[in-house]
This record gives structure tokens, sequence and C-alpha cells, in this order.
């Protein structure tokens, strides 16, 4: 979440460019570039795909050469609280709080919980309302909202709006020329357009829908980074069967303290994430989603993450280091 040039509001719009994500990367220092002739954000972006998959320095070097393609990234400067979203083509993310659904005759595909506008294209709007209901209906039940029927419907349905030309979308929505997608959390609207690609309907859309649940169900107050970007994670089509692989994780009790917004090291950054989604996913898949909004509820209304734990889960996990001993176990096996 790139705040350029103020403090990141999880109300306000963010865009998300072109696709393929493998991890979430938020701190670089202050006033330093993306892609171009940064080595921090080079070094990060390899990190991050060592990390998630395992890939060779070669390999991660092909992907970030890709990122630098895009010149007009060049010279973007950041500030202190700067964020990057780490892809296979490179991901960053700009503020938005403006909507530009009034700018098109639209059409309208509606659906229990969405309604995604097009401009003649009704196939791939069908398909994207239909993922789209797919992925409320897992993030909803991961945090145990199976029974949830009256949430984001009628009138309170999201907005997926496809435009149908990437030009109509910049436009639109005054985006940069690399951006594939936007969202805006406090109208509840995520716009693309026709030619985004498969990123946006399996990577960008489940996370965004993950952010929008869990603060519409549950609200984020109290809730630490960790886990609010580590569900969003969790979500993405892939990251539930790639288990990561690695030794040397950080102590979770260093984890869940963690604000890496701040963070310069860039090894520690890009654990960061592959380890919450890591941890969030074992606690939804060995203790079910209805648990897990539990323990979420228990941080947003000011409990601490031990007592959180030993609230929702006294017979299983009574404190983090129990947490930390079952979840390091389940990822050797």
């Amino acid at each position: 979440m790139l705040t350029h040039p103020v403090a990141f509001d999880i109300k306000a719009g963010i865009y998300f460019p072109h696709a393929g994500v493998t991890q979430l990367v938020e701190s670089l220092p202050s006033k330093q570039m993306v892609a171009g002739s940064n080595p921090v954000a080079r070094s990060i972006l390899r990190s991050a795909l060592r990390l998630s998959y395992g890939w060779s320095t070669t390999k991660c070097r092909q992907q970030e050469r890709i990122m630098r393609d895009h010149s007009d990234l060049r010279g973007y400067g950041l500030t202190d609280t700067a964020a990057v979203l780490i892809c296979l083509t490179g991901l960053i993310l700009l503020p938005f709080t403006g909507s530009a659904a009034s700018t098109q005759d639209w059409q309208v595909v509606r659906s229990s919980h969405f309604l995604v506008m097009h401009t003649g294209n009704e196939a791939m709007a069908g398909s994207v309302s239909e993922k789209a209901e797919a992925y409320y209906t897992t993030i909803a039940a991961d945090l145990g909202y199976t029974r949830y029927q009256n949430f984001w419907v009628w009138d309170n349905r999201v907005k997926i709006l496809i435009y149908p030309t990437v030009q109509a979308f910049a436009t639109a929505c005054q985006a940069p020329a690399w951006a594939v997608g936007r969202a805006n959390y406090e109208r509840h609207e995520i716009a693309s357009y026709r030619q985004s690609g498969e990123g946006f309907l399996s990577v960008l859309l489940p996370h965004e829908l993950s952010h929008l649940i869990l603060s519409d169900c549950i609200g984020t107050t109290h809730v630490p980074l960790w886990l609010t970007e580590g569900f969003a994670q969790w979500e993405q089509e892939g990251r539930k069967t790639n288990a990561p692989t690695r030794e040397n994780w950080l102590k979770i009790s260093a984890l869940v303290t963690a604000d890496i917004r701040q963070d310069t090291d860039r090894d520690r950054v890009a654990l960061f994430y592959v380890q919450s989604a890591s941890l969030v996913g074992y606690m939804i898949k060995s203790y079910g989603g209805e648990a897990f909004g539990n323990f979420c509820k228990a941080l947003r209304d000011g409990k601490t993450v031990n007592s959180a734990l030993a609230t929702t889960y006294p017979g299983d996990i009574p404190s983090l280091d129990t947490l930390e001993q079952k979840w390091l176990n389940s990822i050797r096996r």
C-alpha cells in the first residue's frame, strides 16, 4: 500500500499493476526509487521470489528485468512509509479515493453479492462474477461467516468495473499506464479492464476481496499487519497448495508485533509476508474458520495475542510458544 505523498488510509483506494503476485513486500527506505537503478527494490524482489518459489538468482533477475521494462516506473520517488507489492512482473500500489462508475454506459451482471459492470463483454463479466462469488464463499468461510446471509446484498453489493480498454480504464481512474486494476475500500469498488490478464482474477481480486471482507465482517482495529496481510495472501489462488520451505523463520513473538513498513532489511521484509500467510493458513486449516474469525475478533476487541489464543483455542493453542511449535511441526512434515 503505497503512501505517496501521505500515510495510507485503509479506506482509500489503491491501484494494483501488472499481475502474477508472489508476495506483498512493504517498506523501502525514504526517497529510494522503484525499479530502474534502485538496488534495494531489486534485492527485495529477488528475495521475495526466492522465498516464495525457491527460484534461482538468474530466474529472479529475469523477472526483475520485466519490472525495469516499465520505463514510466523509473525515477518514481517513495516516501518513508512506501510499499511495493512484489509480483512476477513487478507491482506497485497507488492511492485512489474517487469513483469512476459514472463515466461509462454500463451494462450489469448481477449476482448475490456483486454487481459486475461492463460495456458489452458479458462473457467476461460472467466469469468475473462467478469467480467473485466463489472467492466470497471461501473467504467468508475462512472467517466463520458461512451463515451470514445479509452481508453485501441488495444495495450493499460490491461493484466490480470492467472497462473496455486499458485507455478507458486509465482515463477514468487516473491510472498510470502500467496499472491493471484499482480498489476503493470506502466505496466498495474494484476496477480493471478486459485485457488485464489472469492475474487480476486469480490474485488481485481475491486479495482485495479478503481485505474488504475482513474489514466489513470483523473490522481491523487492533488487528495486526501480519494477520490482515497474511489472510489476504492466503486467499490468493495457488497459495494454499504451495507450502513454504525454509528453516530460519522469524520468531513468532517478533512476527506478531512487527511493523515492517519502516524496515529496510529486505530478507526480513520478504520473510515476514511468506511466514504470515503460512501461519494464518495453518490456523485456518487446523482449527477452522470460525475459530480463526473469533481470534480476529478477540484481537479487535483489544486482547493481547496470548490472551486471544488462550480464549479462542484454550485446549489447543494456549500461548504463542505452543502455536509456534505446532506450526513449525506442520511445515516440516
